[in-house]
Order: structure tokens, then C-alpha cells, then sequence
């Protein structure tokens, strides 16, 4: 039974695809059966494995991508004639990188679409994979470095998260913001309830006045202090108007 890690953080440009690169090419080495999940658009991590030339070509014979595991379907072609139902196997790619251990399923920028609609897509990757994870040890997934469907998908289809950081201030912000969504998602799970509420904006580091909105759980939910001085920039006075932990009396 494979191990599923994902590389996620909310901050572009911390290495995120190039340790997955790094780390599916060193364990297949290692004799590791690796599957290599490329779950970000720009499909950076299938261009690293197969090299651009190799990658272009598989795009040319319109082979299968990532956006069938979430489509659900092969659309027709001149074989096929018709559309066909999923088969995961035939979505990945094996030996990539010229490696017998170390198999990929190759993005697209194709991929962004399944955000227009994204409904009931969230445990398809998820459904996948659990039909191959017998025949590999490790399954690396690659997200884009954005909080989407597509890494609500790599949460569902994973063991363990990785998140890459810089030891710079920008890139540390990623780390608090990804706990801070694995929070909401288990309190909005939880209740089945949410609303939306108006920020008041009259902090040193709140938004213009824009009818700015945010998704937001119940009152009861508290912030820890670390985490709100990281994700906006500095502490703030208990029950302030910009203050996460406290319940302003304004609603929308």
C-alpha cells in the first residue's frame, strides 16, 4: 500500500516542484515504486520529468492527462470515436524520466477549467488513486501554490502534507495559512453551516472599503496569536476591529 505525501504551501517559488522532482527521482533510484502526481497547471513537474521535447510530444498525440481523473471520462478521438469511461491506468504515464520505478500522471494547463466547475470533484483524485495504490510505495503529489478544488484534492487524496518554506517572511505566511484552512474545512465539515461576513476595514492592514468578504466560520472559532500576527502582518489589540479572534457585531 502506497504512502501518499503532497507538496502544498500557498507561496509560489519555494521549491515546491523541484523538491518533487527531486525526491520521486531519488526514490525510484532507491528501487521505490513511485507515482508522481503533477496537480498544478502549468504542469512544471511533468516538463522536469519527461523534458520539454517529451512533454510537447505527449500533448501532441493527445494522450491522457490529470483533467480525465476529473472529468471522469477519455473524450473521443479517431480510434475511440466516441467518449470513454475512466480508466486510471491508462492516465498514467509509465517509466517516466526514463526510470522502471518511477511512473507519472502529466498535467496540463487544460487543468484550470475544472475550477469553473468544481462541484463534486474534491475525492476524485482520491477515488483514483486508491484503485493503483497497491502497485506503488511512494505517491508524491504536486500542487499548485493556491487553496482550489485541486489541492482540497491532493488534501483528501494524502497521508501526510509537506509544505516547502524559504527562510523568508513572504514565503513563512504559506505555512499559517495552510493550518488555518485545514481548520476552517474541519469546522465547516463539522456544522455544515457557514456565512458570509463583512470585514470592518478600518485597520492598519484591513483591505479598502470594497464590500470585502470573507469566508468565515462560526463566532466560536478562535485564531492562535502566532498564527494571526503571521498571516496579517502583526499582532493586534485583543477584540479589535481586525482582530481574528474577535466577533464583530457587524454582519452581512
Amino acid at each position: 500500500m502506497a504512502i501518499s505525501v503532497s507538496l502544498i504551501n500557498m507561496k509560489g517559488g519555494v521549491g515546491k516542484t523541484t523538491l518533487a522532482a527531486q525526491l520521486a527521482q531519488a526514490a525510484a533510484r532507491r528501487e521505490v515504486r513511485t507515482l508522481a502526481v503533477d496537480l498544478d497547471p502549468q504542469a512544471n513537474l511533468s516538463q522536469a520529468l519527461l523534458s520539454p521535447e517529451r512533454y510537447v510530444r505527449h500533448l501532441r498525440d493527445k494522450k491522457p492527462t490529470i483533467v480525465q481523473i476529473f472529468e471522469q471520462y477519455f473524450p473521443p478521438t479517431h480510434v475511440s470515436g466516441s467518449p470513454q469511461p475512466l480508466d486510471i491506468t491508462q492516465v498514467i504515464l509509465k517509466k517516466a524520466a526514463y526510470s522502471s520505478q518511477l511512473d507519472l500522471i502529466v498535467s496540463r494547463l487544460e487543468l484550470s477549467h475544472t475550477l469553473k466547475n468544481p462541484a463534486g470533484k474534491e475525492r476524485r483524485l482520491a477515488k483514483a488513486l486508491a484503485k493503483v495504490a497497491d502497485d506503488y510505495d511512494l505517491i508524491l503529489i504536486d500542487c499548485a501554490p493556491t487553496e482550489s478544488i485541486l489541492t482540497e484534492a491532493a488534501y483528501h487524496a494524502s497521508r501526510y502534507a509537506l509544505v516547502p518554506v524559504k527562510p523568508e517572511y513572504l514565503a513563512t505566511i504559506g505555512l499559517p495559512l495552510h493550518r488555518r484552512t485545514r481548520m476552517v474545512q474541519r469546522e465547516l465539515h463539522r456544522s455544515k453551516k457557514f456565512r458570509l461576513r463583512r470585514r470592518r476595514t478600518n485597520g492598519p492592514y484591513s483591505k479598502p472599503m470594497s464590500a470585502t468578504r470573507a469566508l468565515m466560520p462560526r463566532r466560536r472559532e478562535k485564531v492562535h496569536p502566532l498564527d494571526q500576527r503571521a498571516m496579517l502582518g502583526g499582532p493586534f489589540p485583543r477584540n479589535s476591529p481586525d482582530s481574528l479572534t474577535s466577533s464583530s457585531r457587524r454582519s452581512g
